[in-house]
């Protein structure tokens, strides 16, 4: 049986407008009744710079010797950590250095004996080799190359544990990913889980349409794959819709007019914010192929959950991923285009086409899949 559960993830719950997967994935195994710890990135010196880093630093001075725990959403206990570098390519250039942020891995977390451990593809992954762990299950969420900025060297260990067959299984987040898993992992051990939705936050019987607004959003933080250039020339095609950026690190200053600059909003009003647009956007760079690892991103879910249409680049897997129900343009003019054809796509969706869509697809389908293939483990 297993009942002790130890989540590594990037992201803390302290941080109330990001919720990634593996996020959704450790919430939804305490609600079903297992016991879970979540460790994220830790914290270091240079997080005096950005406000939330700066709230993250605060947070985990009280615990550099044996690791801070609070408890940010009911069911999970969060653990974090004060490392003397940053884990980025930028400030750990040796392997000392991964030693010695090995040794902030909070004690109880060190020390304890888990049923399992779940982590995906992330900075977080210098924590694995000091895990005791009965199993251990890879959600592989980004390819092996996808992360530039993360140390060349927790790429290579985590080859080298995907090849040793130290892993129980591996979960991977889209069909490309899985391809690409077994290149180092038995097939039998891939179970392909794709990213899910948060269904609480939708009101799937309530009908999607409604009155036309010419208003677009694209919700989230900017990140070097958000074109942000795109944005600004497709609006300067479409002067007479609104383009809003609600989210962290974008600025107002010598954007066009009609692009509006919003603060992040608490990830459980996501869908109430949605609903105040018509298309959502996912205006992405392929930079460094990052993409082709991209199927279906969260996004996507929240977008067509919320009755919007959605216009989104053609690069990488997203076509491949979203299909009919998203369309696409690469260039300003394309993507000006693509805005406008996706309100009617949007409209063309049944209510119960939708609510089929949003129940196949909530975390709570996938958090069942997940416990079935953990009772099969345990046989």
């Amino acid at each position: 049986m297993i009942h002790k559960i130890l989540v590594i993830g990037v992201h803390s719950f302290h941080t109330k407008d990001k919720r990634s997967g593996i996020q959704h994935i450790a919430r939804g195994l305490a609600r079903s009744g297992y016991e879970v710890d979540y460790l994220p990135v830790p914290s270091s010196p240079f997080d005096l710079f950005g406000s939330e880093r700066c709230k993250r630093l605060k947070r985990h001075l009280g615990g550099v010797s044996t690791g801070y725990m609070s408890f940010p959403v009911p069911e999970i206990r969060e653990w974090g950590c004060l490392s003397p570098f940053p884990i980025h390519s930028l400030f750990v250039r040796f392997k000392w250095q991964i030693d010695l942020i090995r040794r902030t891995m909070p004690m109880p977390l060190s020390t304890a004996q888990y049923d399992l451990c779940l982590h995906d593809v992330g900075p977080t992954m210098v924590y694995i080799p000091s895990v005791k762990a009965r199993y251990m299950i890879l959600r592989f969420n980004d390819a092996l190359d996808g992360f530039k900025e993360m140390p060349r060297f927790l790429t290579e260990e985590l080859k080298e544990r995907m090849s040793e067959n130290q892993y129980d299984m591996v979960w991977s987040v889209s069909p490309t990913l899985g391809k690409e898993a077994q290149r180092l992992v038995p097939p039998e051990k891939i179970h392909c889980i794709p990213n899910g939705l948060d269904s609480n936050q939708f009101e799937s019987k309530q009908h999607p349409v409604r009155p036309i607004r010419k208003r677009c959003c694209y919700l989230g933080g900017n990140q070097p794959w958000v074109d942000v250039e795109l944005i600004c020339a497709t609006a300067k095609i479409l002067v007479d819709w609104e383009f809003h950026l609600v989210g962290d690190g974008f600025h107002q200053h010598g954007l066009p007019d009609n692009i509006h600059c919003l603060p992040s909003v608490p990830h459980e009003n996501a869908g109430n914010i949605l609903r105040e647009y018509t298309v959502g956007l996912l205006p992405y760079k392929n930079i460094l192929g990052r993409m082709k690892a991209v199927y279906r991103p969260l996004k996507f879910y929240e977008y067509f959950a919320a009755g919007l249409g959605i216009a989104s680049v053609d690069v990488g897997n997203l076509k491949v991923g979203m299909g009919t129900k998203a369309e696409y343009g690469n260039s300003p003019k394309a993507y000006a285009a693509a805005i406008e054809r996706s309100v009617g796509v949007a409209q063309n969706i049944t209510v119960e086409e939708r609510q089929a869509f949003i129940l196949r697809n909530s975390w709570d389908n996938r958090i069942t899949e997940m416990m079935e293939l953990l009772n099969g483990l345990c046989r």
